[in-house]
């Protein structure tokens, strides 16, 4: 556009100059120059639009690129926050695990350090408890887990040999629940069967 411009300025000034030399009146010759300042007029209007444009341009981009980088750090900033906030919970779970493996000894069973022995007669028992009456007449309920030992004159026996009338002495400790926890389970005498 600026090129079509500047060559019609060019031409009509070409054509002023050699109206004038070819004895034109003076009046055209008038006419010529206001025709020839009316384009230059016009051609520098369309350059300053033009540049205008431009440089309205180049401030839309610029303002675009802004707020794009803004949008992309503001990103990258929830994206860092959210991935420390992850990472935190991550070490607190991994702490809350450590201290709960650290209260139950790794057998999942929480442990207080109260304990305890009770020494009687076995009177009830299934794979997940056994209920032992004692010389008082009271009555223990102890609760078992994988971790609880059954021995026989100092030898490991079978959970298998505990029946009920044994003569039995069991240790065990107290989790914060209150539940009693058998440790180990020691075979005093069979029962005694009458003909």
């Amino acid at each position: 556009m600026m090129i079509r411009t500047m060559t019609l300025v060019g031409a009509l000034a070409a054509m002023a100059l050699v109206g004038c030399n070819n004895g034109r009146s003076s009046d055209q010759a008038s006419r010529a120059r206001e025709n020839l300042q009316d384009t230059t007029k016009n051609a520098q209007e369309d350059l300053a639009s033009a540049k205008q444009n431009a440089a309205d341009q180049v401030n839309d981009a610029r303002q675009n690129l802004n707020e794009t980088k803004q949008d992309a750090q503001k990103d990258v900033n929830e994206t860092a926050q959210n991935g420390q906030q992850e990472i935190q919970e991550q070490r607190q779970d991994l702490n809350q695990a450590r201290q709960n493996e650290s209260a139950t000894g790794g057998s999942g069973v929480a442990m207080a350090s109260q304990s305890g022995t009770v020494l009687g007669t076995l009177t009830d028992m299934d794979t997940k408890s056994l209920t032992i009456k004692d010389s008082a007449g009271n009555e223990v309920e102890l609760q078992r887990s994988g971790s609880t030992t059954v021995t026989q004159d100092g030898r490991s026996v079978s959970a298998d040999q505990l029946q009920k009338g044994t003569e039995v002495r069991a240790n065990y400790k107290v989790d914060k629940n209150g539940d009693k926890w058998a440790e180990s389970v020691t075979l005093e005498a069979k029962p005694t069967t009458t003909p």
